[in-house]
């Protein structure tokens, strides 16, 4: 299986809906997964996305950019251009919990490309 893998930050799982922006190409339905200081899981649904930069937007909040680090099916992992302050990770977590718990081998997955580590996604 998957060995536990060690963070500088904790991820969170929560559930809410975001509109991203790549280029001129907008996408009001996407859901965020999981988010951290350092970036979140996007579940994209079939909107086509690429690797490289893109805007990510919650409900009530301003925007965040980061990059596109990797694909698989229809999620996708961004990681912040700057990292979200502790407090605004507690809010936004606290505003948009998950009402049930993601499959940890996909969290797993998820949380290795974020890292750096090597997957066939990753350009």
């Amino acid at each position: 299986m998957y060995e536990e893998e060690k963070r500088a930050e904790s991820r969170y799982e929560l559930s809410s809906k975001a509109r991203l922006r790549q280029g001129k190409v907008r996408h009001p339905d996407a859901i965020v997964l999981d988010l951290s200081q350092g970036g979140c899981l996007i579940d994209h649904g079939h909107f086509h996305l690429t690797l490289g930069t893109i805007t990510v937007t919650l409900p009530g909040f301003e925007a965040f950019t980061g990059l596109v680090r990797w694909m698989e099916g229809q999620t996708a992992g961004v990681w912040f251009d700057r990292p979200l302050h502790p407090a605004i990770v507690d809010h936004i977590t606290g505003l948009f919990p998950r009402e049930r718990p993601m499959a940890r081998a996909n969290t797993m997955i998820s949380h290795a490309c974020l890292q750096g580590r090597p997957r066939s996604v990753l350009f």
